[in-house]
């Protein structure tokens, strides 16, 4: 059984993903520590890790399969984070604004605004934004972050 690479998902997001392994097809799977909503069955001959996951998480299941040739246990690693925006409070016009966005989970590594634009007057460093907005209006922005086990984190937010 081989697995390419760490894994990593999203709180209360579909995921799916195939567990690759050599020889015949599997008869049997079993694994420990998998995160909450997630379970594993053979589709196909196919080893397959499903579901919804509830709570964030660095998570080390051990999966052992077996085939007519034998059994084999591999331990494997994935990741399960939230992102929130809850802390992005209303800003005023001419008014120190502050707010952050936060990423539970995992360690957060580089933050930067992927696409879109914060109110004229904020700064956006670090999953803080902060500053005196100068102008009124609705601004769509998707937020980046970027950390060892994940590559790409994605947050959209209306800001009034």
């Amino acid at each position: 059984m081989t697995q390419g690479h760490s894994q990593s998902q999203s709180v209360n997001q579909v995921y799916s993903t195939k567990v690759n392994f050599t020889g015949s097809a599997l008869t049997e799977v079993k694994c420990g520590n998998l995160p909450a909503g997630l379970n594993i069955q053979v589709v196909n001959g196919e080893c397959v890790i499903s579901g919804i996951p509830t709570q964030s998480g660095k998570y080390s299941p051990s999966i052992t399969i077996k085939n007519p040739s034998g059994s084999v246990t591999k331990n494997l690693s994935l990741a399960v984070f939230g992102i929130s925006g809850a802390s992005i409070p209303e800003g005023t016009t001419g008014k120190k604004y502050k707010g952050s966005i936060t990423v539970t989970g995992i360690k957060a590594g580089s933050w930067s605004i992927l696409n879109g634009d914060l109110p004229p007057g904020l700064t956006f460093s670090n999953g803080k934004i902060s500053g005196k907005p100068t102008q009124y209006g609705s601004f769509d922005f998707t937020v980046k972050v970027s950390a060892k086990f994940i590559p790409l984190i994605q947050l959209s937010r209306q800001n009034h």
